[in-house]
């Protein structure tokens, strides 16, 4: 039987999970299989079917009118996010009559992950007007949003923010925008003091990776090692990574 044939069936094979009711698709299974084979042109057709699977059910949710209950359009906004379809994300948003504060906070995710951080810096700002209460996630997403544009200034009044008005502790991915937001504009000596404040609990390594990686871009080799000596002490398995960022 050649390697056409013995696609061919397994494709059968696959198409048969599509028809059998109640039963959950075992798509990751089916796909390490095919990369374990290294069958690359199966990998590429599977993602093409599962990617049609979700297209139909969005489109059925849409016209059964399904997508007006929260629950099922933050689902749609969350997956077309990650699924890099940021303007099916913006319908399902659009879409979704009864939005609450977890629709604000996927679509405000999916904007800054997809390279529009000024249009989510104006839906975070919209959601404060709407609702009193924040999470972690949205903050997380407006800080981003705030470093790559450059807006130093902002981010930190925000980060403040965090704690005094809204009551909600800065965790390590908090602090670690923070400091990639002062890296970026290349404030090292504020970025050093940030980091002198941050509790010893909230010093992880993702914040001396931060740190490494924009001394590296700013040509900071100084402060790069110093960086790299700092993140060493804290995860000695990292060395392979961190020696990458300074080379």
């Amino acid at each position: 039987m050649g390697g056409r044939e013995r696609k061919g069936i397994a494709l059968q094979d696959t198409e048969k999970w599509l028809w059998i009711k109640y039963v959950e698709i075992p798509w990751n299974l089916l796909l390490k299989a095919c990369i374990k084979a290294k069958d690359y042109e199966m990998v590429h057709e599977l993602l093409e079917r599962i990617q049609l699977c979700w297209t139909q059910a969005q489109a059925y949710m849409t016209k059964r009118g399904l997508i007006s209950h929260p629950a099922v359009g933050n689902c749609l906004i969350n997956i077309n996010s990650r699924c890099g379809k940021i303007d099916d994300a913006d319908l399902a948003f659009k879409s979704t009559p009864e939005k609450n504060s977890l629709s604000w906070t996927f679509i405000i995710s999916a904007r800054v992950n997809h390279g529009h951080p000024s249009e989510a810096l104006d839906l975070f700002k919209d959601k404060q007007w709407r609702y009193t209460s924040m999470n972690p996630t949205t903050f997380r997403s407006a800080l981003k949003a705030y470093a790559l544009m450059g807006l130093v200034g902002e981010a930190y009044r925000l980060f403040l923010s965090m704690e005094e008005v809204y009551h909600i502790e800065p965790s390590e991915e908090h602090y670690s925008i923070m400091v990639e937001a002062l890296g970026r504009a290349g404030m090292f000596e504020e970025v050093l003091e940030f980091i002198k404040g941050i509790v010893p609990g909230k010093l992880c390594p993702l914040i001396w990776r931060t740190l490494l990686l924009s001394s590296r871009v700013h040509g900071d080799m100084k402060l790069a090692k110093y960086a790299l000596d700092k993140l060493l002490e804290l995860d000695p398995g990292d060395f392979s990574n961190a020696q990458a960022g300074v080379l």
